[in-house]
């Protein structure tokens, strides 16, 4: 049995399944399918080409969070993400604070506190680079709510030291980073953003 032609309104208290439907459905240009909160469009594996080119919710997450082009890329504008970097040179053994931000998507660094805070549980990727501008021993160290994590060592000569962490957050927990003893942060950067 085909499915009838429905040029407005709502389908529902009752499943399109196949004995109702012969065919396809097309959404022509210019018309769209909406899924309610709380409905469901499942692909049970057999159906090819399930790509829309964008999807429309009446649920309550916010505009533009996911989006789908007609080529299959997937962006995620609102992830949040931080780039910063120092402006002054300072010595000792502290919590970095880079107070040039060039990216601060979601408004989750601060640039005061020089900490980045989760918004969401996840899984969030940080790096860091110090240059102490000195030939002595020191340390970049990552820490999650003042705890380091993570460290890298160097010493001897001039140079930038750069390092990579991963690290599953809670809503609220802080990402920042610190200087061994005796480092000058100088030339440095910090910056991260959320995996998923």
């Amino acid at each position: 049995m085909a499915l009838t032609k429905v040029t407005s309104g709502t389908l529902a208290d009752d499943a399109v399944t196949s004995d109702k439907l012969s065919g396809s459905i097309n959404i022509t240009t210019g018309n769209s399918l909406t899924v309610d909160s709380g409905a469901t469009v499942t692909n049970n594996g057999t159906a090819n080409g399930f790509l829309p080119t964008s999807i429309t919710s009446n649920a309550s997450a916010p505009s533009g969070s996911l989006d789908i082009d007609s080529s299959g890329i997937v962006t995620k504008p609102n992830t949040p993400a931080f780039n910063a970097t120092k402006s002054t040179s300072t010595g000792g053994s502290f919590e970095i604070v880079y107070q040039v931000v060039y990216l601060n998507n979601g408004n989750n660094y601060s640039n005061s506190t020089g900490r980045f805070t989760a918004p969401v549980d996840g899984l969030y990727h940080f790096a860091a680079a110090t240059d102490p501008n000195s030939g002595t021993t020191y340390a970049v160290r990552l820490a999650i709510n003042g705890s380091i994590k993570q460290q890298w060592w160097t010493s001897g000569n001039d140079g930038t030291l750069t390092g990579t962490f991963t690290w599953q957050m809670s809503a609220g927990d802080y990402a920042s980073v610190f200087t061994s003893v005796g480092a000058e942060a100088y030339l440095s950067h910090f910056n991260g953003f959320l995996i998923g």
